[in-house]
């Protein structure tokens, strides 16, 4: 009776297996960095890593849908593990308390989705559609992917690690449809589903964006509401990219970068992005210039870096200086898997 129930048990469990796909990627990097801009007392040069592992589950269902989801286990140098507890009061309320359990790998909440022909749900940790515009990071260099031409507001993305005490029982939907060389994207992201209206400050993120398309040309557009669940924080991003005979390509950006932070309350100003990139073989040279007005003032950062393909990894390295004229370098190794 005992093998018998094993049996069975055995059987369940491959039935299943055999329906699912699982699957693991991410990547892996390492190498140095510097910044002359850190305060006195921290280490200038330092030594970066970095180890991300998407893992991702998903069926086919016999209408045609696909359902899945992913959660992402990384772990950064010189961070630390944060567990966030929250304990319900006498009056209704939630204390919310982190303790820094040191240095580890850590484990992103859930993102849950159906897929249906060019359509596609998230439910949970989602991708937002403010942050996964087209275009929006091409300006970054190194191995890192480091670029001040990148957004400087604040808003919602897929969370690596665990919600910080600002996102407890944060929850978000986002909604993307593909047709031909076109992608529309909206996502709504509520800081914490569990309260029946939120703290002073605090408000439910709305984003939007699209991408299209033609020839050697590509346009991308994007708006968010109350960015990072901050209320009035509103951004918008505009950009366009012309590819030069796949050898190379030359784009430009534009970011109204919000009105206001948790941490520095105020206008955030906008900013313009010219990037290129070209190859050479097995380089391929990048370059920015990022030119910022208001805000904290008008100033222009650029950078410029190189990464030679090794067939399957990637050998890259950078120089930058920010906004506050900070020289900042990187050099090392990324790979995928």
């Amino acid at each position: 009776m005992k093998n018998i129930l094993m049996m069975s048990a055995a059987a369940i469990v491959t039935a299943g297996a055999a329906s699912a796909d699982v699957n693991l990627s991410g990547y892996g990097r390492f190498g140095l960095t510097y910044n002359d801009g850190v305060p006195a007392g921290i280490a200038q040069t330092q030594i970066d890593t970095r180890f991300r592992l998407n893992i991702d589950a998903s069926m086919t269902s016999d209408v045609g849908v696909e359902f899945g989801g992913r959660v992402r286990l990384q772990y950064d140098d010189n961070s630390a593990t944060s567990v966030l507890t929250s304990t319900p009061t006498a009056t209704g309320g939630v204390v919310n308390t982190t303790t820094t359990t040191g240095s580890g790998a850590q484990l992103s909440p859930a993102d849950l989705y159906a897929k249906f022909g060019g359509l596609r749900v998230d439910v949970g940790n989602v991708g937002t559609a403010f942050d996964n515009a087209a275009l929006m990071y091409n300006s970054e260099v190194g191995y890192i992917g480091n670029s001040s031409g990148d957004p400087l507001g604040s808003f919602y993305a897929f969370a690596s690690g665990p919600y910080n005490a600002n996102q407890v029982n944060r929850m978000g939907v986002a909604v993307a449809y593909s047709f031909g060389a076109a992608n529309v994207r909206a996502s709504i992201v509520n800081p914490n589903q569990q309260l029946d209206g939120l703290p002073g400050g605090q408000d439910i993120e709305y984003g939007i964006s699209g991408d299209y398309g033609f020839g050697a040309f590509t346009v991308s557009a994007a708006y968010v509401a109350n960015g990072a669940g901050i209320t009035d924080n509103d951004n918008y991003y505009i950009a366009a990219e012309y590819a030069i005979n796949d050898a190379g390509t030359v784009g430009l950006q534009y970011f109204d970068d919000g009105d206001t932070s948790f941490n520095a309350p105020g206008d955030e100003g906008e900013h313009y992005t010219l990037y290129g990139s070209y190859v050479f073989g097995q380089i391929t040279a990048k370059a920015y210039v990022a030119q910022r007005q208001g805000g904290a003032g008008d100033d222009t950062a650029y950078g410029i870096g190189a990464d030679y393909d090794l067939g399957g990894a990637l050998l890259a390295v950078s120089v930058r200086e920010d906004y506050d004229s900070n020289t900042l370098a990187d050099f090392g190794v990324k790979f995928n898997f």
